[in-house]
């Protein structure tokens, strides 16, 4: 582990509040707070892009793009099963849906 992060050792384990977390997220997600931090709005996402998830009609959480021979997937966390590459059909079976993407751009 020290090769590769600079570190031995597990870092500590980090007591999150997911629906406190989960509001901020969607609120930083908004356009004009995106363009602070230098992300944009795409309607081409590539590989390292940022995707908003919803679940039904609300905002759920955020994934990032992945390619494997063309095919745009989705990584991302979900409660039950932990971290999750998904495509476009796994996402609709499991209600989820991509309802934006932002690359970035670093403008600041």
């Amino acid at each position: 582990m020290s090769e590769q992060f600079g570190r031995d050792g597990l870092p500590p384990d980090v007591v999150v509040n997911e629906k406190i977390a989960a509001r901020i997220a969607m609120r930083e997600l908004k356009d004009d707070a995106v363009l602070q931090y230098g992300w944009t709005r795409t309607d081409n996402p590539v590989e390292g892009d940022a995707v908003l998830l919803t679940e039904g009609k609300r905002s759920s959480h955020i994934g990032v793009v992945t390619f494997s021979k063309d095919k745009m997937l989705v990584i991302h966390a979900c409660r039950k099963t932990g971290v999750v590459l998904s495509d476009s059909l796994s996402l609709k079976v499991n209600n989820l849906r991509i309802t934006g993407c932002w690359t970035y751009e670093n403008i600041l």
